[in-house]
């Protein structure tokens, strides 16, 4: 899996690829659209967790009321 040769890789991201890559096509994803709903997923847990892993603070600029989430670059 590429998580274990690379740690930066998340596992739910590492679980995407590897489906993606599946020797046999029918435990490949069916669509686009689910392997792309996968690494979605895989990204909003990572961005949940980052947001955790720092307490929870708004780091958008100028805090509150900013107008700018968490989750927008």
């Amino acid at each position: 899996p590429p998580n274990l040769v690379n740690p930066a890789i998340t596992a739910p991201t590492s679980d995407a690829i590897c489906i993606s890559l599946a020797k046999n096509p029918a435990d490949r994803y069916a669509s686009y659209a689910d392997m792309r709903m996968a690494l979605e997923a895989a990204r909003s847990q990572l961005l949940v967790q980052k947001y955790v892993d720092r307490g929870g603070e708004d780091t958008g600029s100028g805090g509150q009321g900013s107008g700018r989430s968490w989750w927008r670059r």
